[in-house]
């Protein structure tokens, strides 16, 4: 029977799972160090139309988000399709080693993100010296909102990565799961510079702080 891999763990499986595409139960696969977790597709048509693919996305979603709370966790690649368990369990002995180095990189650590965005983009219209006036004053009011997260919520951030975004900057940060509540708070008090918003989310699995090699995404 088809099957759809949501993620994989260090062993042991976590327990209390929430229900997987279409409602159906996510099962553990262990093999060797790691856990591999799936759920049988009795009817392939819940992929059949871009409403119920979205709906199995939020579906995969939920799986994920469940298990990442309580470990460390490898999501796959929405959809990972395979024709049966043994065929799961063969690409898990495959790439054993590479999933249990990357997961153990991860820890006990998750992936919070800062998403800072400055309202008054440069406008094209003017003239050249106003133009360069107006996107240096974005680009400065981003590194001070920058400077003032990292601040802020020094104490408890493993490790801060960034990365361009839409009219902005996208900040990571590595964060121990029992702090998350706490980077959330510590964050929520900053005082952003005039123009500058920011928008908090996760705890997403901290596949951005891991050397993930593409392969290893997808049995």
């Amino acid at each position: 029977m088809p099957i759809l891999v949501y993620c994989a763990t260090l062993q042991p499986p976590i327990p209390g799972i929430p229900l997987g595409m279409g409602g159906a139960e996510v099962l553990p696969l262990g093999e060797g160090q790691l856990a591999a977790y799936y759920s049988e597709v009795q009817d392939t048509s819940s992929l059949a139309s871009a409403e119920k693919v979205k709906q199995a996305a939020l579906d995969f979603h939920t799986v994920i988000t469940g298990i990442l709370s309580a470990t460390a966790t490898l999501p796959l690649r929405f959809p990972t399709l395979l024709s049966d368990v043994e065929e799961l369990r063969q690409a898990v002995r495959d790439r054993h080693d590479e999933f249990v180095r990357q997961l153990r990189a991860m820890g006990d650590a998750v992936q919070m993100e800062i998403h800072l965005t400055y309202s008054a983009a440069a406008d094209e219209q003017v003239s050249g010296t106003e133009y360069l006036r107006q996107k240096s004053e974005r680009e400065q009011k981003l590194r001070t909102a920058t400077d003032l997260c990292r601040v802020a919520s020094a104490s408890v951030v493993l490790e801060w990565r960034s990365k361009e975004a839409r009219q902005g900057i996208k900040l990571l940060a590595r964060v121990r799961r029992s702090e998350i509540q706490e980077f959330r708070e510590r964050t929520a008090k900053i005082a952003l510079p005039s123009g500058t918003n920011g928008r908090v989310s996760g705890p997403w699995c901290a596949v951005d702080f891991v050397e993930l090699a593409e392969a290893c995404l997808k049995p």
